[in-house]
């Protein structure tokens, strides 16, 4: 890895405002969402009502992610992540008011995930294939360090304050607050001038041709075709564990909230380091073999947080793997997005990404039908043992056979 000067540092003023505002956004999201599902843990307990709640959170993007990344490329990206962050407000703030007057059932709070994700859904191809164009090629990678420290330092103060808050507030006084951030957000994201490209699609194309060239993307490049084939690999085993982290600390190390909140920002904190270091301007030439690197560590670390004991000097090393787990989650994910951002041309970038988010968002429904029974009869632990395992020897084998081909 060599280091970059940055000879154009115009865009970071209106990148930084980017930023600003997702990370505002992201704050208040994050604790939203942790007080969500820890009601749900809290209340069941079940890993299988966990899993339910993951496929209410992620089966709009395999539903919508294809159309969402149309939307992206057809019109103005910023009024996509502004009326998208929103509309998750108000679907918030309808719940604070549901639960103001009915204990809230399963069901309206499984109803309430899906309707977030919805949002999210749109939200996240349309900043993807933003940034490109507020940010010069050479930077990308540089940029995408920066946006996720501010996302990763949003995830560690949000389920810190959610955990904080869950145990001294109602939630439905607190969920109102998701709606006022998110218009803040909005405004600060309005006054950022974006250059808009139009794009080369016709607009009396079929929705389902558009969706086919999204996966067109991947299928012209068989490099990345191939790396997308280790990633979904990787993902079918890894996205139950990310549901099932409340658990972890709940169910078997079995502490209150708070620990599980301090083991979710600590992951975060280990995000930032490692997306520190990517924002300091390293320019790095084989960007997927790094990313096959950064799964095979993930899947060492998962391996050694099953194998902690159900004691509290255990779940100090869980939360150190919850570390590692940050650090090489970045590692996997920042080289990769690079790696699309230069490749793909700009006007297909928003199908490109909702696309790869329809393929990893499979993953969920699928890890998590087999994963949610698996875990609960054979233990929570033990699925991170198996898990990481699998993880390692897909990322083993990915790397044996990028060190074969050239990624120019």
């Amino acid at each position: 890895m060599t280091e970059k000067k940055d000879n154009n540092p115009a865009w970071r003023r209106r990148f930084y405002a980017v930023a600003l505002s997702q990370g505002l956004s992201l704050i208040t999201s994050a604790a939203i969402q942790f007080m969500i599902i820890w009601q749900l843990s809290a209340d069941t307990g079940s890993a299988k009502v966990l899993s339910l709640s993951g496929l209410a959170a992620f089966l709009p993007m395999v539903l919508l992610s294809p159309i969402a990344g149309i939307a992206a490329d057809r019109y103005n990206k910023k009024i996509i992540t502004i009326a998208a962050d929103i509309a998750v407000g108000l679907v918030t703030m309808g719940y604070a008011l549901l639960s103001a007057f009915w204990d809230p059932s399963i069901y309206m709070i499984l109803v309430v995930l899906f309707a977030r994700a919805v949002g999210n859904t749109f939200q996240q191809p349309a900043i993807s294939a933003l940034i490109p164009s507020l940010v010069p090629k050479e930077n990308l990678m540089q940029a995408g360090g920066i946006l996720q420290t501010v996302r990763s330092a949003s995830y560690i103060l949000g389920p810190m304050i959610g955990g904080s808050l869950y145990a001294f507030i109602p939630i439905e006084y607190v969920l109102p607050f998701d709606l006022v951030i998110a218009i803040i957000a909005g405004i600060i994201l309005w006054q950022v001038k974006i250059p808009e490209k139009k794009s080369e699609t016709k607009a009396k194309s079929f929705v389902l041709s558009e969706i086919k060239e999204g996966f067109n993307v991947f299928l012209s490049n068989k490099l990345l075709l191939g790396y997308v084939i280790c990633v979904f690999l990787c993902n079918l085993l890894y996205t139950p564990l990310d549901t099932f982290f409340p658990l972890m600390t709940g169910t078997y190390f079995k502490l209150p909230a708070f620990y599980g909140s301090v083991s979710q920002s600590i992951m975060s904190a280990g995000v930032i380091i490692s997306a520190a270091v990517f924002s300091t301007g390293f320019d790095v030439k084989h960007k997927l073999r790094l990313s096959a690197a950064g799964y095979l560590g993930m899947g060492i670390v998962c391996f050694l947080s099953g194998a902690m004991p159900a004691t509290f000097a255990g779940w100090i090393g869980f939360t150190i793997c919850s570390l590692c787990i940050g650090l090489f989650g970045n590692v996997y994910a920042l080289p990769f997005n690079a790696y699309i951002q230069e490749t793909v041309p700009e006007d297909k970038l928003g199908r490109a990404f909702s696309t790869l988010m329809a393929i990893n968002s499979v993953t969920i429904p699928l890890g998590l039908a087999f994963g949610g029974p698996l875990a609960d009869m054979m233990g929570i632990n033990s699925w991170f043992i198996v898990s990481g395992i699998g993880i390692a020897v897909v990322a083993v084998v990915t790397l044996s056979l990028l060190f074969r081909f050239s990624e120019s």
